[in-house]
């Protein structure tokens, strides 16, 4: 069974996409800050008929964000797809005239770095077999493919 990690797991997007990735034959890893809200996301997955897990980790966090992928290659093995929509920051959106260098560093970190992160956890277990995508629907490409 092939397994989609969803890093920034919310009850829209990131809960669209389990269903979705879930309805044709996929394991779904749950990622975000909130156990609780994992456990309720991965409940609803799982009344649906869908093999789903929740992992707590914080972007901001690179040691927990390793840790929740651990755990996850240690339950479901392989990961074939890595789909990363988090909501990040210590700020409310800001107009773009209003963005000072704390806010662009705190969504750098978040976004960027977190992304990162992510990737280099599952490009780990891709040197010796393949990764098929990485999907972002952030304003910029993030799409890596091995085979």
């Amino acid at each position: 069974m092939k397994t989609i990690v969803i890093v920034g797991a919310g009850p829209g997007l990131g809960m669209a996409i389990g269903q979705k990735f879930g309805q044709n034959g996929f394991q779904v890893a749950l990622v975000s800050r909130h156990q609780d809200k994992l456990d309720n996301l991965a409940a609803q997955l799982k009344s649906e008929g869908i093999e789903a897990s929740g992992f707590a980790a914080d972007l901001y966090n690179p040691e927990q964000l390793t840790q929740a992928f651990d755990q996850i290659k240690e339950k479901y093995g392989f990961i074939d797809v890595l789909e990363f929509s988090p909501t990040v920051g210590q700020f409310p959106p800001t107009p773009a005239m209003n963005v000072t260098a704390d806010n662009a560093l705190d969504q750098f970190q978040g976004l960027v770095l977190g992304a990162i992160h992510s990737v280099q956890q599952v490009l780990q277990l891709c040197w010796n077999v393949r990764l098929e995508r990485f999907c972002s629907p952030l304003g910029f490409p993030l799409y890596i493919q091995f085979r």
